[in-house]
């Protein structure tokens, strides 16, 4: 059956978080796109313009609490009202509402939206070593599983290694983690169709992609899968030192970044940062992955660690709970991770205005 950490992930909340920031986008003349209560919604300002931002929240389900959190906050500020005339806003608001209404990073179909972005057909990537396959989709996750995977993570040279092999993506184990699909998710199908409603008009398009999880608790880093081209010197001259651009053969295949580039026409320039809040460490949040995927797939498992004390949990709701937490930390009531989010992201934006604002 279903399960709810806390009303925030369930039908319930998710719907009164959509008409919170949907009420208030309309009252300030944003344009609101959205076919069904679960569906993605979209929210505009100048939609028609000529350059357009676009920040996107919930491209892992349960990463979406902490992008919305950042549109509200942009929408509070009311930051539209201080565009130059030639930019629009657009928020895409929980790009993956069923990964958010279940705390789910993935879709219905274990899909991770942050790996469908190809063209045309799956990529064909060489498969996981063995052992790496075995620690990150075990058959079961108890205490010589959980020795093994830390061994291999306490090794800089093999987290390097299984970092490289799992973070890419993979295409043939449908309910293995970081799996990229065989065919496009339905989001974004949706949010290809709503591209076309600027795609005569738009001549620039910045994307801003939020995510959690990754780095030191509540710092931003900004990642650009863009290896060359005038994205990259748009980066550079935006944000200096402070992007950073992962070798192609060390990073996420088929983001969403690389989903726009190729979806968007060939005359619509394309500046895309992902940009990742901090949360825990790696080490202790990659564990609680692994037993959340493994207990969506298995309702019954069971997780032991006798001798770890409460290192991590061993009940099906203390994972699923933590797992929410390493992803949303105001699950665990700690209200001022949000505080310091909204304080770092605020500036990114404003570059990102600036920015646009010279081209």
């Amino acid at each position: 059956g279903r399960w709810v950490v806390t009303e925030l992930f369930s039908d319930e909340g998710f719907v009164k978080k959509q008409k919170t920031i949907k009420d208030l986008a309309e009252g300030l003349g944003f344009s609101i796109d959205q076919d069904r209560l679960f569906d993605v919604v979209f929210i505009a300002f100048r939609s028609r313009a000529k350059k357009i931002i676009m920040v996107v929240s919930g491209t892992h389900g349960v990463e979406g609490p902490a992008g919305y959190d950042l549109q509200l906050k942009l929408l509070e500020d009311r930051v539209h009202e201080k565009l130059p005339a030639d930019t629009g806003l657009v928020f895409v608001v929980a790009l993956n509402p069923w990964g958010w209404v279940n705390g789910r990073r993935t879709d219905k179909n274990n899909v991770d939206l942050n790996r469908n972005g190809w063209y045309g057909a799956p990529p064909v990537l060489p498969p996981l070593d063995p052992e790496i396959n075995a620690l990150v989709n075990p058959e079961k996750c108890d205490e010589q599983w959980y020795q093994e995977l830390t061994a291999w993570l306490a090794d800089p040279a093999k987290t390097a290694r299984l970092r490289t092999q799992v973070f890419r993506g993979q295409y043939d184990n449908p309910k293995g983690i970081f799996y990229g699909g065989k065919k496009r998710a339905r989001s974004l199908v949706q949010l290809q169709e709503y591209c076309k409603n600027f795609a005569s008009t738009c001549q620039h398009l910045a994307v801003l992609d939020i995510h959690t999880g990754l780095g030191e608790w509540s710092e931003i880093t900004l990642l650009s899968p863009t290896d060359d081209g005038v994205d990259r010197e748009n980066l550079k001259s935006w944000f200096g030192l402070g992007v950073q651009f992962p070798n192609r053969a060390n990073t996420v295949t088929d983001d969403l970044l690389d989903f726009f580039t190729s979806v968007l026409p060939g005359n619509m320039d394309l500046t895309g940062l992902t940009v990742e809040i901090g949360t825990i460490p790696f080490e202790e949040s990659f564990p609680i992955l692994v037993m959340e995927n493994l207990l969506h797939h298995q309702p019954t498992a069971t997780f032991e660690f006798p001798s770890m004390g409460t290192m991590l949990p061993t009940t099906q709701e203390g994972v699923r709970r933590r797992f929410s937490q390493i992803f949303y930390p105001p699950v665990g009531c700690d209200s001022e991770w949000s505080a310091l989010a909204r304080a770092g992201f605020m500036p990114i934006f404003r570059t990102v205005v600036r920015g646009l604002a010279e081209l």
